[in-house]
């Protein structure tokens, strides 16, 4: 029953639905403190983005309903609606950064086209606000690649693939390389709005390129336990939330099987680029331990995800590492703005269009009850089988 003009720092990207703009916000109360609140918006707001700063009125009042579980699931304790909003200005180090973020998601959208433009926003800034508006979005979901459009792991784990191999082209110091590939790792970072299963992953990332330089063997399982023991720690919503689950299953199964899918591939696709080789034992490796775990999340079976994901493979790191090096690059100088995204966004559409042909195939995605404890299962089967037949597969 709270009522009065409060301060809000948004936490996180809102979105747009049936009744209007969502968000969770965090406002600090009298007697109460710091808390998360979910705020909605009346018609015609636009949804507010990670970082923004707002003053509003609300009346604020414990959830209830259907919206109680989902609340407790992200630390929202009280839910209102916003009236009378207004934008403030932030000049700390969060604020610039943010701002930096919000200019290159503008920029995306003045100068990109259509699905290109919304899907190159949410491989590079993370922001999903103009992917959710059109169909798309349900096209890379019926696919089975939804995670290449929600900033992760995988896609930490592609930039830093692509950028240690471009490096390796240039014949560059192994110390100026994990200098130059942790700045692009940041960059790219920043861009995202630093969501939880990607800051995870770049510490692990960090933690892998220095212990080269520092001459130490990398222990990348031991890594990912301390990343993920950690993370909860700090945050225990992290126990709750499905991105983190799926994120942290997809690097597990980066770590246990990307050299193995590596040596596959090679064998099987000796003439093939070495980064497109890369590009899918990342892919497969990753989705190994997490695809069941979606299925079970998701209620869906995408058949066709087998397919989609060799056919998008080879495009989506270049999409990807390329999209990210344009928009930095028009950041620094907007002159080049036009060109750079127009040619990023082209690009991001060529994969939009693969996307659209697989979902088009007749049963590319089906229906499905899947217990969380059978896909688990799943998964660890999936894995011993593979282990079981590692080094080389037969015809």
């Amino acid at each position: 029953g709270l009522s009065g003009r409060w301060r809000f720092e948004v936490a996180a990207d809102g979105s747009q639905g049936p009744y209007g703009a969502t968000c969770f916000a965090r406002a600090n109360l009298p007697d109460i403190g710091a808390v998360t609140v979910r705020l909605r918006f009346e018609e015609g707001e636009d949804p507010p983005r990670y970082g923004d700063v707002l003053e509003a009125d609300a009346t604020l009042s414990a959830p209830g309903g259907s919206s109680a579980a989902y609340c407790w699931r992200q630390g929202a304790v009280l839910e209102g609606t916003a009236r009378r909003v207004v934008s403030c200005e932030r000049a700390d180090a969060l604020g610039i950064l943010t701002g930096l973020r919000n200019r290159a998601i503008d920029l995306i959208a003045d100068e990109g086209t259509d699905d290109g433009a919304a899907v190159l926003a949410a491989l590079v800034c993370g922001w999903r606000g103009a992917l959710e508006v059109g169909d798309a979005y349900a096209a890379y979901q019926t696919s089975g690649l939804a995670h290449l459009v929600a900033v992760s792991g995988a896609h930490l784990s592609i930039v830093a693939g692509c950028a240690a191999a471009l490096l390796r082209a240039l014949r560059v110091p192994r110390r100026a390389g994990a200098v130059l590939q942790a700045s692009f790792l940041l960059g790219f970072l920043v861009l995202a709005a630093a969501p939880s299963s990607a800051v995870r992953a770049a510490v692990m990332a960090f933690a892998g390129m220095f212990a080269f330089t520092a001459r130490r063997r990398p222990a990348a399982l031991s890594a990912l336990a301390v990343c993920m023991i950690g993370c909860i720690a700090l945050d225990p919503r992290t126990a709750l939330a499905v991105s983190f689950a799926l994120s942290a299953l997809s690097t597990l199964g980066i770590v246990l099987f990307a050299g193995l899918f590596q040596a596959w591939i090679a064998q099987c696709f000796q003439r093939a680029p070495r980064l497109t080789r890369e590009a899918l034992s990342l892919t497969a490796a990753s989705s190994l331990a997490a695809a069941p775990l979606a299925a079970s999340l998701f209620s869906q079976v995408p058949v066709v995800a087998p397919l989609a994901n060799v056919a998008a493979a080879p495009l989506f790191p270049v999409v990807c590492a390329g999209g990210l090096a344009a928009v930095l690059a028009s950041l620094a100088v907007p002159a080049v703005a036009p060109a750079l995204i127009g040619f990023a966004s082209m690009g991001a559409g060529a994969l939009t269009a693969v996307v659209r042909a697989l979902a088009s195939v007749p049963y590319a995605s089906l229906p499905a009850s899947v217990p969380l404890a059978g896909a688990l299962l799943a998964s660890a089967a999936c894995a011993a089988a593979l282990w079981l037949a590692w080094p080389r597969p037969s015809r």
